[in-house]
């Protein structure tokens, strides 16, 4: 089933202010929400959680970049 999340459970989630949300939205760089009536959106839980695996990949592969650069200091 397709879960919606509120704004509040959406900062939570990611450990974001809603300003910072706000801004993440705007500028394209997190996944936009799901209007569900004119004056409520959310944002599809499992969109947040792909958002959050792209970071943890990147997290990683940036440290096996890092451990390649910092090996010639060891």
């Amino acid at each position: 089933p397709i879960r919606i999340l509120t704004r509040r459970d959406t900062c939570h989630m990611v450990s974001i202010s809603a300003t910072q949300l706000d801004r993440l939205v705007n500028a394209n760089k997190f996944p936009q929400p799901v209007w569900l009536s004119p004056k409520r959106k959310g944002w599809v839980e499992n969109e947040i959680t792909d958002w959050l695996q792209q970071k943890i990949d990147a997290r990683e592969s940036t440290a096996e970049t890092n451990d390649a650069c910092t090996d010639r200091y060891f």
